[in-house]
Formats: C-alpha cells, sequence, structure tokens
C-alpha cells in the first residue's frame, strides 16, 4: 500500500537497492526498485524470504491476511448448494516474519528487521508481543481507529519500538516523512548506531 511504497521511496532516497514484494495495488513502484508481484500470501512469503537471503534490511510494511478458507471450489456455490452450508472454514495462512525469523537464525540476514503492527487496540502492547515474539529489531505500531492513521489515507502516525523500548512517537504526517524517519533509524541500525 501506499506506505510501503513511501519506505521503497525513501530507502531509495537513501540510496539503498529496493525490492518491492507486493500485492494487488494502484500506485506505480518507485522508479528504481525491483519490483515482483504476488497473489496470495504464500507468494509473496516466498518471494520475501528470497530477496532476504542477502538483505541488510527488511521493511515488512503489508497487512497480510492471516487466514484463507479451507476449500475452493471451480463454480458458483448457490445459496441452495446444501454441500457448502453457510459456514466458510479458514485455515492459518503461513506466518512470514516466523519464517523469515527462522531464515535469519540460520543465515544471519536480513541483518536489520523492521515489522509493521496495524492494531485497533492495546497497541503498544500488542506491538511489544509482536516484536519480541517475530525476533525483530523494530517495530512500527500504528492504531489504525485514529483518525488518519492506517489505510487507505495519505497520513500516519506510528510508535517505533525496538526491544529496548519506545524509539519514537512519530506524529501525524505524510506517509512519506514517516518512511523517511524509520529508514533514518534502520539505517543507524545498520552503522552501529542506537
Amino acid at each position: 500500500g501506499k506506505q510501503g511504497l513511501a519506505v521503497a521511496q525513501a530507502a531509495l532516497d537513501a540510496g539503498a537497492d529496493v525490492t518491492v514484494v507486493h500485492g494487488p495495488i494502484f500506485e506505480p513502484i518507485p522508479f528504481g526498485a525491483t519490483a515482483v508481484s504476488v497473489q496470495t500470501t504464500e507468494e509473496m512469503g516466498n518471494a520475501v524470504l528470497d530477496a532476504a537471503k542477502a538483505a541488510d534490511a527488511l521493511f515488512m510494511v503489508a497487512a497480510v491476511a492471516d487466514f484463507r478458507p479451507n476449500t475452493q471450489s471451480d463454480k458458483k456455490i448457490k445459496k441452495t448448494d446444501e454441500q457448502w452450508g453457510l459456514a466458510i472454514g479458514l485455515e492459518v495462512t503461513l506466518d512470514i516474519l516466523t519464517a523469515v525469523k527462522a531464515q535469519r537464525d540460520k543465515s544471519g540476514f536480513p541483518r536489520v528487521v523492521l515489522g509493521f503492527a496495524a492494531e485497533t487496540h492495546n497497541a503498544f502492547e500488542y506491538g511489544r508481543d509482536k516484536l519480541l515474539r517475530k525476533g525483530l529489531n523494530f517495530i512500527a505500531v500504528n492504531d489504525v481507529m485514529d483518525t488518519g492513521a492506517g489505510f487507505e489515507v495519505d497520513t500516519n502516525k506510528v510508535l517505533l519500538l525496538s526491544s529496548a523500548g519506545v524509539v519514537e512517537e512519530i506524529p501525524l504526517q505524510s506517509k512519506t516523512a514517516v518512511a523517511e524517519r524509520l529508514v533514518h533509524h534502520v539505517a543507524k541500525s545498520l552503522n552501529g548506531d542506537r
């Protein structure tokens, strides 16, 4: 989405080689970035793991589906088709950050991982928990219930956390400005600064 593309542009502006792994989007990929288009969570996971093999940094900005229907039909399901009933069963999709952590534990790459947590309540607690469970260096937590933050808007505000605690509370501003702050902190971490 918009925040991910803003991060890609900020990283390009900072001189990075950038690969954007994306699902269906309606905005152009920043000039100079390599684009990898995917349709499913599994495809995204495979593409991310491939791109992360030798990456210095990984920004996991996408809001990837946690579940998918556990059955598919090759035809229209009619309301009267009793075989299906009215319930749709779900199964858990690949947890991409957990897969990245496993790959990183073996290879050391990517060196720095920043994840996102779009939350509707208890943003700090859920964000901190995700940071620790997934072995992230940073997590950008945004409360998507806040006006002007989250999806389908041009602004955002995030609480940037590390295992050491709050790194920066980035106030409501353009997604471009938020992206620049995030790239700044990741670059500092890559250079050994905190």
